[in-house]
């Protein structure tokens, strides 16, 4: 059985954690992206929802204001994570060793 993860917003929508592909953090508020490009904001921190994401370990907190999939990481290099879509970022200097390590990269 796969678990769902709740999304707080009107009426509590049931995702399933592998259409994400990041969360982002903007202030009070973080942008959801699914594998099908739909974006949504929800007024819930990014703290909240890596607390409400611990049960999906392919979802992973990178640096201060970005949770991604693992299954949607197409490359890695000692400073860049490259997502399927082309976008490129950067873990914290604090969470590089422990993810690079993770993703065996």
């Amino acid at each position: 059985m796969e678990t769902l993860l709740t999304i707080p917003i009107a009426g509590g929508r049931q995702v399933n954690p592998t259409e994400i592909v990041q969360l982002q953090a903007d202030g009070n508020y973080t942008h959801i992206v699914f594998r099908n490009d739909k974006k949504i904001v929800i007024a819930t921190t990014l703290k909240q929802m890596e607390s409400r994401c611990v049960v999906y370990p392919k979802l992973v907190r990178i640096n201060k204001s970005l949770i991604i999939n693992l299954d949607y990481v197409q490359r890695s290099s000692p400073s860049t994570i490259t997502l399927h879509s082309g976008e490129e970022m950067s873990p914290s200097r604090r969470r590089k060793k422990w993810f690079f390590a993770r993703i065996g990269g």
